[in-house]
């Protein structure tokens, strides 16, 4: 066999021997180990690397900016029978979406009474939520949610029932500890006009994904003596290529980068 019909040591191509290999490898270290096969500060050495960028896990917690999608939102509670309804949705001054409905066949008033709206599958592409909006950490603003109650036929704007609801984006994301992206909230509707105490019960289910941006701060090298069996030995006892040039008492550079 040539060499050129021979596997290349770094051909990653689909199927290649080192692919291969290296599956049965992390197989039998997470069966032997008990643990993953791949650790955080391991380098990988040649000429073309894997292509692969991951978390470890989503931390809530560190959030800073994304997209917030309304998978289903729904209408569990109506103080009066009409005819039409309206339910707007804005996020601070913007408004996001309008869902309209015909009331006349359904009793709304009735406590079994459910209106929903979920993402409906157009042309076999099932969409994952009924709407999305930008949210921005550092400039919290509020979803509205507004219920406008009214027949076909009306003559002036005070035949029309308005309640109005409001959530906070603390409200819209999962609590901190939370193992899921997902978060339902139960809201209550009030009646904008002060004369009468009406209200609506809306269930708003959120999920979020995140735009993640990674900044990497260089830090600056400094040198630094080479003692056996410190840290810094022992990373450059796996990463340099010759090893015979390490002997206590040789400096590297050294840089932090965060």
């Amino acid at each position: 066999m040539s060499n050129s019909d021979s596997p290349h040591v770094n051909d990653r191509s689909k199927n290649s021997k080192l692919l291969k290999g290296e599956s049965i490898t992390k197989k039998l270290w997470s069966t032997h180990f008990k643990e993953g096969f791949w650790r955080r500060g391991c380098m990988y050495r040649g000429h073309v690397a894997p292509v692969f960028l991951g978390f470890e896990n989503q931390d809530i917690s560190n959030i800073t900016y994304g997209h917030i999608h309304i998978p289903s939102i729904s209408l569990k509670e109506i103080p009066v029978q009409r005819e039409q309804l309206r339910l707007k949705l804005s996020y601070g001054n913007k408004k996001i979406t309008t869902f309209n409905a015909d009331l006349f066949d359904k009793q709304v008033t009735r406590s079994s009474f459910s209106l929903v709206w979920q993402p409906s599958c157009v042309e076999n592409h099932q969409s994952t939520s009924i709407v999305k909006f930008p949210f921005e950490k550092k400039c919290p603003k509020e979803l509205i949610v507004e219920l406008e109650l009214f027949d076909k036929v009306f003559l002036q704007k005070k035949d029309i029932i308005r309640l109005q609801g409001k959530l906070l984006l603390e409200q819209l994301l999962p609590p901190s500890n939370s193992k899921t992206a997902q978060n339902v909230m139960q809201m209550y509707l009030e009646n904008v006009d002060l004369d009468r105490d009406l209200r609506a019960k809306v269930n708003v289910t959120t999920n979020i994904s995140l735009n993640r941006e990674l900044e990497l701060i260089a830090g600056d090298y400094v040198e630094q003596a080479l003692e056996p069996d410190s840290r810094l030995w022992t990373l450059c006892q796996s990463s340099a290529l010759n090893r015979s040039a390490l002997q206590p008492g040789a400096t590297a550079f050294v840089a932090t980068h965060t």
